[in-house]
């Protein structure tokens, strides 16, 4: 049975907290319907990253080691706004931090006038359990053929509360459930942490990583970046491993061979393009300006192949000189050497 107005006017203090920003605070006499509460969109939102990899729901290890890699987190002022672009998905979460009373179960869904725009807002979920709370996950998409522009604190979702029709055996948030997003802040899925998940994972020997292997990862990984990770996937579905050691020891002498390759380009292209750059120049400031309009009247066929080398090697100069250092899953040895 779903609770009325009246009811929820006397939990709202309990199912909503924590608005903390001052020009948006819970108003219950304006949010709180018929039967339901409008339940604000948050400023902050996950974008996929454009990345060629798969979501394969039978492993859970590289997902483990770094959850959250393949999502840009983004979170906005108040005067910024996010576009939701036809057939697009992004992860947003409430504003409003939501609170599940034992003896009842919420239900989130889009309100009216936003899903007949084409825009969902709770995706094929919108079970809100006993005994949870936290940021509710939106499951942001837009089924119309036109670009939603979306702006934090837009009342989007609609909560309604009911009471269970029998006692509670364990709530969410009982430590025998091992419920996943406890305290939730509605980020992206930690899917891999379901039991069953983990049960068909053990199965999937040929992909398994052992435990001594995860906890070397884990302790390493604030120092890789999103490229070395997505390496480490791709290096484990593509490769068989007689034990823990041997996967380490064949993706650092992977790593290696990939370390060693990627400084021979960086020192080729940051040192040939200055040398280009001389060669194009100094012959020229040597000589009257003059000779030099003479020369490219004429066509100079030596002159026009340096600017062409020029330009075309400046663009992976300015690459490897101003992108953010690439890093690479080293052993000791390795890790020194490029100290050195």
């Amino acid at each position: 049975m779903y609770f009325t107005d009246k009811e929820l006017h006397t939990i709202s203090g309990t199912v909503i907290s924590e608005c903390n920003h001052p020009d948006h605070a819970f108003d219950a006499d304006k949010q709180i319907k018929t039967c339901s509460i409008d339940i604000r969109v948050s400023n902050i939102f996950w974008i996929p990253k454009r990345q060629r990899n798969s979501f394969d729901l039978g492993r859970r290890n590289i997902f483990e080691v770094s959850p959250r890699r393949m999502w840009k987190k983004i979170v906005l002022s108040n005067n910024e706004s996010i576009t939701l672009k036809p057939g697009q998905m992004i992860l947003g979460r409430t504003y409003e931090k939501i609170s599940i009373p034992k003896e009842n179960v919420g239900k989130l869904t889009t309100r009216s006038s936003f899903a007949r725009l084409g825009l969902w807002t709770a995706g094929n979920c919108d079970l809100v359990n006993p005994g949870y709370s936290g940021h509710v996950p939106l499951e942001l998409m837009n089924t119309s053929p036109n670009k939603i522009v979306i702006h934090p604190y837009l009342p989007l979702s609609q909560l309604f509360i009911m009471r269970l029709d029998g006692e509670l055996g364990n709530s969410y948030d009982s430590e025998l459930l091992n419920s996943k997003y406890v305290d939730d802040d509605g980020g992206p899925s930690v899917w891999w942490r379901d039991e069953l998940v983990q049960k068909i994972s053990r199965h999937i020997t040929s992909n398994a990583l052992a435990k001594p292997v995860l906890e070397r990862l884990q302790k390493e990984v604030h120092q890789l970046d999103d490229r070395c990770l997505f390496r480490l996937d791709r290096f484990v579905d593509s490769k068989t491993f007689s034990n823990s050691d041997d996967l380490l020891s064949q993706f650092a002498r992977s790593e290696r061979a990939r370390f060693s390759l990627y400084k021979l380009r960086r020192k080729f292209f940051l040192w040939a393009f200055p040398a280009a750059l001389a060669s194009l120049v100094l012959p020229e400031l040597l000589q009257p300006l003059s000779k030099t309009i003479s020369l490219l009247k004429d066509y100079d066929a030596s002159l026009y192949f340096r600017i062409v080398i020029t330009i075309i090697l400046a663009f992976p100069a300015a690459y490897y000189f101003f992108s953010k250092k690439v890093r690479f899953f080293l052993d000791e040895n390795d890790r020194q050497q490029d100290a050195d």
